[in-house]
């Protein structure tokens, strides 16, 4: 990863982060606008029910609309992991240093852990580089909580590749369920990946911890 890379990746998860803590406040706001509806006693039920039901219909078009800009982000991290395998580097020092030190008896977790956090958030490396210490028969379980990208294993113990669009696909629809804990989670797993530490997201992590869960408004 470039520094260009690390600065722009940096900046999308970080507005990604105050887009999450914009939504919340609109939460907050409605919440409030209903409550102070709710107990105007001077106005019919008919009345309150229909400015409740005014404020809940422009609050999901607020959500709506910095969902989809949420998703123009997600949509830019989606293109950096996808970019292509670089052809120009050599990766075979790497590989040549782990397969010795295995061949020695001599290779410990850290070696294999170190190489992964050299080439921390390009998923084409590191799906290169598991692979082929795969094909050593090195293991390779490091690399799982460092990449978009797993496999899966049904009960004939048959592998099947699972590509990084399922997580960002189910990053959405975290992002739309719209549960802070399980969003800042998927955020925090975004971030861990990437090797990246966004202000964005750290706010809005500790605004989540300091507030109560907004319900979702229908």
């Amino acid at each position: 990863m470039t520094k260009s890379e690390r600065e722009k990746l940096t900046m999308t998860l970080g507005t990604i982060g105050d887009y999450m803590m914009l939504i919340n406040r609109y939460k907050a706001d409605c919440m409030q606008t209903i409550s102070r509806i709710s107990a105007d006693n001077s106005r019919t039920t008919e009345f309150k029910n229909e400015q409740i039901a005014s404020c809940k219909e422009l609050l999901n078009k607020d959500i709506l609309s910095t969902n989809a800009k949420i998703k123009e982000c997600i949509a830019e991290i989606r293109k950096f992991v996808g970019k292509p395998f670089d052809l120009s580097q050599n990766y075979n020092n790497a590989l040549d240093y782990v397969s010795t030190m295995h061949k020695a008896g001599a290779l410990n977790p850290a070696m294999v852990e170190n190489i992964i956090d050299e080439y921390k958030g390009d998923e084409s490396v590191l799906l290169y580089l598991r692979t082929k210490l795969s094909e050593m028969g090195i293991q390779t379980y490091q690399f799982d909580e460092n990449m978009f990208s797993t496999y899966e294993t049904d009960i004939n113990g048959n592998q099947s590749f699972i590509s990084p669009t399922e997580f960002f696909d189910d990053l959405e629809r975290t992002i739309d369920g719209g549960n802070n804990n399980l969003i800042a989670f998927a955020l925090g797993k975004t971030e861990k990946v990437l090797g990246i530490n966004s202000v964005g997201i750290s706010n809005y992590i500790s605004s989540i911890s300091e507030e109560k869960e907004y319900p979702a408004v229908m």
